[in-house]
């Protein structure tokens, strides 16, 4: 009996742990997204999803071509969203970075 409940702990934590995965900081790449983000003006309602709360899953974000591999920013169509301001040297943080449109 007790090897079972000990069994199914032990399960259920297995469980918890793919379902819920543990929060992470921003990478190297997010954070230069979120750099480049800052750099423009009129993003309130353009590039709402670029944020930290999507940790990790910049490859969602809007204008955000990844690698379907590496998950590696490979280009970024930022084309027609009326973005005002200088783009920033952050920019050479993408170091898979292949084209961007704006």
């Amino acid at each position: 009996m007790k090897k079972n409940k000990e069994l199914f702990l032990c399960s259920l934590a297995v469980v918890l742990v793919l379902l819920f995965p543990l929060a992470s900081p921003l990478s190297d790449e997010g954070k230069a997204l979120m750099t480049i983000k800052a750099s423009f003006s009129n993003v309130a309602n353009v590039l709402l999803d670029w944020n930290e709360a999507h940790n990790d899953d910049f490859c969602s974000w809007r204008g955000v071509i990844c690698d379907n591999v590496s998950l590696a920013v490979v280009a970024l169509n930022l084309s027609n969203l009326n973005l005002g301001g200088e783009i920033s040297p952050a920019i050479g943080d993408l170091k898979n970075l292949q084209s961007m449109y704006a």
